[in-house]
């Protein structure tokens, strides 16, 4: 399975930094945990249009069930949409 972003707003990417537009990051209907995997996602969606959900399970010490469960608070907001292969 995969994840797209689909709300990026304003995000630019350069060699080794990303800037986000404070309305990203200040939305007040994301928790706090939604808004730090939000931006793990938009750093990595510079470089892929789809990430592999593997690859966010393994990037954190988070156990899978909350990691998904922040995945579904960010889908619920369509910041991400699930990608079926």
């Amino acid at each position: 399975m995969y994840i797209r972003v689909m709300n990026q707003g304003e995000v630019i990417h350069n060699k080794e930094h990303m800037y986000v537009h404070n309305d990203l990051i200040n939305d007040s209907k994301l928790t706090l945990e939604a808004k730090g995997l939000l931006m793990f996602l938009l750093s990595k969606s510079k470089d892929a249009s789809f990430i592999e959900v593997d690859e966010i399970l393994n990037a954190s010490s988070d156990s899978e069930e909350e990691t998904r469960k922040i995945l579904k608070e960010l889908e619920e907001l369509n910041y991400i949409q699930f990608v079926f292969s």
